[in-house]
């Protein structure tokens, strides 16, 4: 018997819950559907039930996009199948009528979940005034890119069928993108040149990018400029403006610096990415300092003057408009640089003087920062620079005296980075050398088991643990009197 035959019920239930008015009923036969596809029976009972099968087809349109993406991976799984029901279910008409005509960004939006089969149509769509659409176009591209052996062809582009052929022609694009004097074109465009990258990481290519991007990024710095794409600066008409696409011309020089590790040794080009941070109103900007930094991290290895870059570093985390997310971004990128960071670099004295003074900030979420950055350098699997780091300028016992701050967060954090460096045997005996740490442990920790705040209650219980687990507890005392920030 058919499964129709034994189960008419239920197959009637699925079809008639394919319209529902609840996005997770329509979800959940949608998936019954999709293992139907892997049986005789069920392909056999969608060819027989063209009600079910023009439901499926709609719920491209879907105004829920987990619908919309269950929808996608029945057609997926159709095609890996080679189902002879594609040919039935076939979306293909209707898609290209929304690409090419349709005014709702909604109903755009779930049409590009299945733009695979209709990739032809997806370049124009960069011209869209919707940024979600240009951007959903530029992730489905970057995928493209980075598997299809003739991208040129697939795209329906005139031009030249080879990987370093279709580079330059996005490359092209972009250009004439950004003469458009529109600032959403140059954001759009930007975002292409990244992108296009994916090519480059399977060819070599001839095309220079960094002759497109450097008249961006002097743009961004303020410099004078006599280039075509001179024109943009009349599409930035504020500063978040500039800082969009300045943003997105360092994220893409560091993507490019990773895939041709000697394209950006210039010390002149080198020069311009400095300069992006002596301008507060530039870094400032989280998006900006984020990328900014990154970009530095790639390249520190091959800068000589190395002390250059950790005064830099200093400079920018003295500035007191500088938050907290700022200041982890900067000891994030300086955690990076001790990696290729000779401990006796001039500088450093000058950054470890205005480090010590983020551990004292009046703000308690900038002290949080400065204390898990110490946490960072004794984390497993640990590195010996790192440590040899830390230990050389006494980080730990900084650290220690944030034990009794006033803030329970900041308290907790120091407990927190004392249990790694409990771990870590060189920062063991370390805190065995001084009769401060010496003191801390014996005495110190188990008061702070009677803490106010249950979260420092259990971080020092679980340090406790650890110093059981990984080292002693001999010494240590537990009767508590009168001591601060103990519960009454």
């Amino acid at each position: 018997m058919s499964l129709e035959g034994h189960h008419p019920e239920l197959l009637r239930m699925i079809t008639g819950g394919l319209r529902s008015s609840e996005p997770a009923l329509r979800w959940s036969c949608l998936q019954a559907c999709k293992l139907f596809v892997s049986c005789d029976e069920g392909q056999r009972w969608l060819c027989d039930n063209k009600e079910a099968a023009s439901l499926i087809t709609l719920a491209l349109l879907d105004q829920s996009a987990y619908v919309v993406s269950e929808a996608c991976r029945l057609f997926l799984t159709l095609l890996v199948l080679k189902s002879p029901l594609v040919d039935i279910l076939d979306p293909a008409e209707q898609i290209k009528s929304i690409l090419s005509s349709s005014s709702n960004p909604s109903q755009v939006m779930a049409a590009l979940e299945f733009c695979w089969s209709m990739l032809s149509f997806v370049i124009p769509l960069m011209c869209s005034t919707n940024r979600m659409i240009c951007s959903r176009v530029l992730e489905i591209l970057s995928a493209l890119f980075s598997w299809d052996p003739n991208p040129t062809k697939t795209l329906g582009l005139n031009g030249q069928e080879t990987l370093s052929g279709a580079y330059e022609i996005m490359i092209q694009m972009a250009k004439e993108m950004m003469l458009v004097q529109s600032m959403h074109q140059v954001m759009t465009a930007t975002g292409l040149l990244d992108t296009s990258l994916e090519l480059l990481k399977r060819t070599p290519c001839e095309q220079d990018i960094t002759q497109t991007l450097v008249p961006l990024l002097d743009i961004c710095l303020g410099r004078q400029t006599h280039t075509e794409f001179d024109v943009v600066k009349l599409a930035l008409k504020s500063n978040r403006d500039k800082n969009n696409v300045l943003q997105s011309v360092l994220r893409t020089f560091n993507k490019l610096a990773l895939i041709q590790t000697t394209v950006l040794q210039d010390g002149e080009l080198g020069e311009r990415f400095l300069a992006v941070f002596k301008n507060q109103s530039d870094y400032m900007d989280h998006r900006v300092l984020k990328n900014g930094l990154g970009l530095l991290q790639t390249l520190f290895s091959s800068f000589k003057d190395k002390s250059r870059i950790i005064d830099l570093l200093a400079d920018m985390m003295e500035q007191d408009e500088l938050d907290a997310k700022g200041i982890s971004l900067l000891l994030e990128t300086f955690d990076v640089f001790l990696n290729d960071l000779d401990m006796e670099t001039s500088g450093l004295n000058t950054w470890i003087e205005t480090f010590s003074l983020k551990l004292l900030d009046t703000e308690w979420d900038i002290r949080d920062a400065a204390i898990h950055f110490v946490g960072r350098l004794f984390r497993e699997p640990t590195e010996e620079c790192k440590i040899t780091f830390a230990l050389k300028y006494n980080l730990p016992l900084k650290v220690l005296d944030r034990l009794n701050d006033s803030e329970p967060f900041i308290r907790a954090s120091a407990v927190d980075v004392l249990q790694n460096m409990m771990k870590s045997k060189r920062g063991w005996d370390y805190l065995q050398q001084h009769e401060q740490s010496r003191y801390f442990l014996a005495s110190q920790l188990p008061s702070l088991l009677y803490d106010t705040e249950a979260f420092v209650r259990r971080a020092t219980l679980d340090a406790i643990c650890c110093l059981v687990e990984n080292r002693s507890c001999q010494g240590m005392k537990m009767e508590i009197e009168n001591k601060p920030h103990s519960i009454k």
